[in-house]
């Protein structure tokens, strides 16, 4: 059985390359993804689809830079 791609606040941080502060700041927009569960020291998500936000912003910055 394949180990889930669980991530919290921490690892967050370090997938998109910023502070856990800033992280905290994208992690309350509206269109980052809903945590799955919710523990006393963190939120938790689904790494898959932090990667897909990050992607997704990523692409969203280089249509705006055209």
């Amino acid at each position: 059985m394949a180990e889930p791609d669980l991530v919290g606040l921490a690892e967050v941080a370090e997938m998109l390359g910023t502070s856990r502060r800033q992280a905290i700041r994208w992690t309350q927009r509206e269109d980052f993804p809903e945590p799955i569960l919710r523990l006393r020291a963190t939120p938790v998500w689904e790494g898959r689809e932090v990667r897909r936000w990050k992607r997704e912003r990523e692409h969203d910055k280089r249509s705006r830079a055209r």
